[in-house]
C-alpha cells in the first residue's frame, strides 16, 4: 500500500483542527502515514498550540490568506510529498479504516484517480446510511461494514477527497487560482476526466462533518463566487452537475437484467446516465446535451453528443425504449412540438420520463402576492426558463400527443407556517384545486406512448 500524507488546510479554526488531529491519531490504521497542518494565516491561537505538537508538520502561511489551490500545491511540492494525498478541511472528523479503506480502493485499481467518502448532510452516493445520526453511530458503523466497495460516481459533491501524487503530476497540478475547497474537487474532477480517470465514493469510508449545514468552511466561502467565474472560464461551465437525479432513475420500470436504449435530453455531465448504466447493466445510454463542455466529460461514461432538440436532429440512429427530460422542457420555445419529435424515435410502447418545475408552487404565488416575479440564477423561476408548467397543463401538453401518463407525482420541499395558511384559503377560494398542487415544487412523471 502507497504511504498516505494527510493535508488539513484551516483558517480560524482552532478548535476544530485539534478535534480532528485527535481522531487521526485515534482511529489511524496505516502503518505510513504523515499528518501536515497548514494554517492558513490564522490569528485564533493555533499557532502557538501546533507549535508545541511533535507528531505532524505544521506549516504557516506567512504570506497572509491564501487560495486553496496555491497551497496544495505548494506544499506538495516543497514537502516532496508522495504517495496517496488526503485533503480535508479541519470541521470533518476520521473514523476508523477509512483512510485504510480510500487508499485501498485508490491503489487497486489504475483508472480510479480520487476516491471520497460518505459524509453527514450529504445526498446521492454519498450519503449516510438512515441508522447514522450522530458522530458516535458512524464510529460503530465503521467498525462493523466491512464490505469495501467503489462506488463510480461523475465526481463528489464535497468532502476530504484522496489522490495519487503520481496522477497529480501527469495531470497538472491544482489550479491556484481556485481559492474554496468546494472547487479544488471540482476542478481537479475535470482534469481526472480528461485524462481518462474515473472518481469513486468508498462505500464504508466516513467523515463526519461538524457543520453539517455547509458545504465549506467560512473560509472557503469567501472565495466561492470567484470561484464560479474562474471555473466557467477554465471550463466552459456556469455550474458544475456531479449528481444523477435518483427520481429520473426510479421511473425505468422493466426488469434490471434487461436490454434496453436510454436517451437522455440535456445530460448535461452525464451523472444520470452512468447512473442508469449502473443498475441496468445491460442499458445502451445516449446523450444530447447543449454545453459542448458538458458533453466532454458525459462522453467519458456515456455515448454524448452536442444537440440542439429543438434545431437538430437526434444524432443517433437508434430506437428508444426511454427518453428522459430532466428539468429540460420548461428551457424549450415549443416544448410539445419537441415532445412530438422525440416521440417518433421511440419503440412502440415507448416511454418519456421527465421531471418539470411547478409554477403552481405556494412559494411563487405567495411572492406574486405581494407584486414579486422576479427571475433568479436557479429554482423554480430560473432566468433561462422559457414555459411555465402546472399540473393540469402537464396533463393536457402529454394528453395531445398521444401519451398516457402512467405515473406522476410531486416532489416536495419544507413549507413555513405562512406557506400552509395561504394554501388553505386559496383552496376555500377555489375548491376544484387539490394541496398537491400547491405543495408539489416539481412533477416526476413517466408517460406511454400510445
Amino acid at each position: 500500500m502507497n504511504p498516505v500524507t494527510v493535508i488539513i488546510v484551516a483558517n480560524e479554526e482552532y478548535e476544530y483542527a485539534k478535534l480532528c488531529l485527535e481522531c487521526i491519531r485515534k482511529f489511524n490504521d496505516t502503518d505510513d502515514l504523515s499528518v501536515v497542518l497548514v494554517d492558513n494565516a490564522s490569528t485564533d491561537g493555533l499557532r502557538e498550540w501546533a507549535g508545541n505538537q511533535t507528531d505532524f508538520t505544521y506549516v504557516y502561511m506567512d504570506e497572509g490568506v491564501t487560495p486553496f489551490g496555491s497551497i496544495l500545491s505548494d506544499v506538495i511540492e516543497n514537502l516532496d510529498i508522495t504517495g496517496n494525498i488526503l485533503v480535508m478541511e479541519p470541521r470533518y472528523l476520521l473514523t476508523p479504516q477509512t483512510i485504510s479503506r480510500m487508499s485501498m480502493i485508490l491503489d487497486q485499481d489504475d483508472h480510479i484517480g480520487m476516491v471520497g467518502a460518505l459524509i453527514n448532510g450529504e445526498s446521492h452516493h454519498q450519503k449516510l446510511p438512515d441508522q447514522i445520526s450522530k458522530y458516535e453511530d458512524a464510529v460503530f458503523y465503521s467498525i462493523n461494514d466491512n464490505n469495501t466497495q467503489a462506488i463510480p460516481v461523475i465526481g463528489l459533491s464535497s468532502g476530504p477527497f484522496m489522490v495519487n501524487r503520481q496522477i497529480i503530476d501527469e495531470i497538472g497540478s491544482f489550479d491556484r487560482e481556485i481559492g474554496s475547497f468546494f472547487f479544488i474537487n471540482k476542478s481537479l474532477t475535470l482534469k481526472l476526466l480528461e485524462h481518462g480517470y474515473r472518481c469513486s465514493v468508498v462505500s464504508n469510508a466516513i467523515f463526519w462533518n461538524i457543520e453539517q449545514n455547509s458545504f465549506c468552511s467560512a473560509f472557503s466561502r469567501k472565495y466561492i463566487l470567484q470561484d464560479e467565474q474562474t471555473m466557467e472560464r477554465l471550463y466552459g461551465m456556469h455550474y458544475f452537475n456531479f449528481q444523477h437525479n435518483n427520481n429520473l432513475v426510479n421511473e425505468i420500470d422493466c426488469n434490471s437484467d434487461k436490454d434496453i436504449n436510454v436517451l437522455e435530453i440535456g445530460c448535461d455531465c452525464g451523472a444520470t446516465l452512468l447512473e442508469i448504466k449502473t443498475h441496468f447493466p445491460n442499458a445502451h445510454v445516449y446523450g444530447c446535451e447543449l454545453n459542448e463542455s458538458a458533453v466532454k466529460v458525459a462522453s467519458c461514461f456515456v455515448e454524448a453528443k452536442r444537440c440542439n432538440i429543438e434545431h437538430d436532429s437526434i444524432p443517433f440512429d437508434v430506437k428508444f425504449d426511454y427518453v428522459i427530460f430532466g428539468d429540460v422542457l420548461e428551457h424549450l420555445h415549443d416544448p410539445q412540438n419537441t415532445l412530438r419529435y422525440v416521440s417518433e424515435t421511440l419503440k412502440t410502447g415507448g416511454k418519456i420520463i421527465a421531471s418539470i418545475p411547478n409554477v403552481m408552487h405556494i412559494s411563487v404565488i405567495y411572492d406574486l402576492l405581494r407584486g414579486h416575479f422576479t427571475y433568479t440564477e436557479m429554482g423554480l423561476l430560473d432566468k433561462t426558463h422559457i414555459h411555465l408548467f402546472t399540473y393540469n397543463e402537464i396533463i393536457r401538453m402529454f394528453e395531445e400527443i398521444g401519451f398516457g401518463i402512467e405515473d406522476i407525482y410531486g416532489v416536495y420541499v419544507d413549507l413555513s407556517d405562512d406557506y400552509k395558511d395561504l394554501i388553505a384559503k386559496l383552496m376555500d377560494i377555489e375548491p376544484s384545486t387539490e394541496r398537491f398542487m400547491y405543495e408539489s415544487y416539481q412533477y416526476v412523471l413517466r408517460a406511454r406512448k400510445s
